[in-house]
């Protein structure tokens, strides 16, 4: 993928961005490169033990973890949409599938 990436990166029209660009960049955009880099490293070291159904069930529950905090707080330009009884319901039927998944 990275391969992929990289030569359409070399190949493709679009300009690279200058370092003005890059240093304007919101430091939320910083952290998803270093988080996407920590998962991608998390793959190659956690599925194989953990098996493709936990490791796939765990991505995805904390991605609907987070997701409600970044809701709740309106964090990097997200619309505020308040924590509630029914997504929390949701956040722990998650979290409850994860755990089935991983003792079955």
């Amino acid at each position: 993928m990275g391969t992929v990436l990289g030569v359409a990166a070399l190949f493709g029209a679009a300009e690279w961005p200058g370092l003005g660009k890059a240093a304007a960049a919101p430091w939320w955009a910083w952290a998803g490169g270093f988080l996407g880099t920590a998962y991608l490293m998390a793959t190659l070291f956690f599925a194989d033990r953990l098996g493709a159904a936990v490791f796939t069930a765990t991505t995805v529950t904390a991605a609907v973890l987070a997701s409600l905090a970044l809701d709740h707080y309106g964090l990097v330009g997200f619309k505020e949409h308040t924590f509630s009884l029914g997504r929390g319901i949701g956040a722990a039927l998650m979290i409850a599938g994860l755990g089935l998944i991983a003792k079955f």
